[in-house]
């Protein structure tokens, strides 16, 4: 059990639950060097699909989006993100299993645009 009842409670009251240190210091960190990496470079990792747009400030082309990027391709990202805790956590929470719908990192880097307010869900999902 990764949750407390009352945190379980919580979540399904409010609809999100923040858990602090839930993943471990060394997990944060391979992620965030991987997305640096990411950001770094202008080849893909894997087979994700990669967003550009220009910057209203400097004119380049800057990573906005990274979709598509867990499986087999970035299998130490995957294994962190989908491995036995964060699955697990996520049945406990929800109370059944989960399939992932998708996944997305928005990069908010320095002369990006700003984002419109808006809601990520199309009509029809339900």
């Amino acid at each position: 059990m990764v949750f407390s009842p009352d945190e379980v409670e919580l979540f399904r009251r409010r609809g999100f639950l923040v858990k602090p240190a839930f993943f471990s210091a060394d997990a944060v960190q391979r992620v965030s060097e991987w997305l640096d990496r990411a950001t770094d470079s202008t080849e893909p990792l894997g087979s994700e699909a990669r967003y550009y747009e220009k910057s209203p400030v400097t004119g380049r082309n800057m990573l906005v989006r990274m979709e598509h990027f867990l499986g087999a391709d970035n299998a130490a990202v995957s294994d962190i993100l989908l491995g036995t805790q964060p699955m697990s956590a996520v049945v406990e929470l929800l109370g059944e299993p989960a399939l992932l719908f998708k996944e997305k990192v928005n990069f908010k880097l320095p002369g990006c645009r700003a984002d419109k307010l808006h809601q990520d869900q199309s009509a029809g999902w339900n």
